[in-house]
Formats: C-alpha cells, structure tokens, sequence
C-alpha cells in the first residue's frame, strides 16, 4: 500500500480583472451584429447590446453610444463607476424597444456609483407599473446624469412616493442640464417629472409633465 501523500495548494485570494477602458456600442442591426468584437474597442467592432456590454466594464470606464435608436428590452443597471456617453441628447436614443406588449414593463436605466454618469443622450418610452424612475433611477451611492433629454416615459400603475421620470435616492446623485418633458404618472403618490429624496437637481429644464390621481377603490 502506498503511503498518503501530502498535497499543497496555494490559495490565491488576488484576482486580476482586465476589461476595455472604452467601449463602444452601435444599434443592433444585423451588419453592426455581423462586426461586433470583443474588445469592442472601436467603433468598427462596436457591441450592440448595452446590457451584456455594461457587464464587461470596469470601475472608471466608459461605453460611448453612437448616433441611432438603441432599443432596450429590459432594465439596464449598474453599480459600477462606468460613463455611458451619447453623441448628443438628440442623436443618441434609449428607448424601450417599440412592438413589445404593453404588459412588458420595466424601467430603462438605473446607477449606483458615485463616479456612475449618463450623459449627451435621450431616454424615452419607459413604461413601468411603479415606482422608481421609470427612465433613471440614481441610488442611494449617487451618480451623475447630465445634458440629457428625458421624455414620454409613462408609470401606469399606483406608484410609491418616489414614483417618476426621474428618481434621485442618494445624497450624490445629480441631475444636471437637463430638459425633463412630457412624462406621465397615474398614481396618488409621486411625480411625473423629477422625485428628489435626496440629491440635487439644478440647471435643469422640468415641464409639460402629468400627473394623474386615481383612486384604487
């Protein structure tokens, strides 16, 4: 009979995590998908879907949306310090992916970072039953978005008093440069536009938003 061995293992508690420092992401038509590469470092060889692309990135990154329509068909979240910068609040477009079935609700973005932002993009025709934002919800660890329009985003169903376009939660959060427009709420509690628990908005245009009181009885 053989005698035991003894075998030792080195427990290796350091990991390295390489990602892009910047990405980029295209819409999601069948030549961007053909092109698309890993890194996706260039615009040639761009992802077209910002949720499995966000999950790629590191803290202090930053995803650079192209001119177009991106559909999204569900919510795009993140507690990582990542940039998401359009080409211009009026050519970059997020919107909830047109044809989906009215029951199919979720908000479209949410961040929880202080180094998170979103910036020089749309975001338009989220549609949520309730509460948070139903286009950006900013957390209780903050995060930025600034020179950006939100518009047309509907809650559709009784919303909690943090309901709205766009939710602050967090001490740093920041809503900056923004036109904040034709929203819409049906709930007896919340705002149409923009709902501050906590945080700043400032330099801001907020207008044209609804709210609708309905009783639940």
């Amino acid at each position: 009979m053989k005698d035991e061995q003894e075998i030792a293992f080195d427990e290796k508690t350091d990991l390295l995590t390489v990602g892009p420092k910047t990405a980029y992401l295209k819409p999601a038509t069948d030549e961007n998908i053909a092109r698309a590469e890993y890194p996706f470092d260039t615009p040639e060889t761009a992802h077209t879907n910002l949720n499995e692309l966000i999950g790629l990135m590191l803290d202090g990154s930053e995803i650079i949306i192209s001119e177009g329509l991106h559909n999204l068909t569900n919510l795009v979240a993140t507690e990582k310090g990542v940039r998401l910068t359009g080409a211009g609040a009026e050519k970059t477009i997020l919107r909830r992916k047109p044809g989906l079935s009215s029951n199919d609700r979720f908000a479209l973005l949410s961040i929880n970072h202080t180094n998170a932002v979103v910036s020089s993009l749309t975001i338009t025709g989220g549609l949520l039953e309730k509460t948070p934002g139903v286009a950006l919800t900013i957390g209780a660890q903050g995060g930025t978005m600034c020179d950006c329009i939100v518009s047309n985003n509907t809650v559709s169903g009784y919303g909690a008093g943090d309901a709205g376009a766009v939710t602050l939660k967090g001490a740093k959060a920041l809503v900056d440069r923004c036109v904040i427009t034709e929203n819409t709420i049906r709930s007896d509690d919340g705002c149409g536009g923009v709902s501050v628990g906590a945080g700043t908005l400032r330099n801001s245009l907020v207008f044209n938003n609804h709210g609708t009181w309905v009783s639940a009885a």
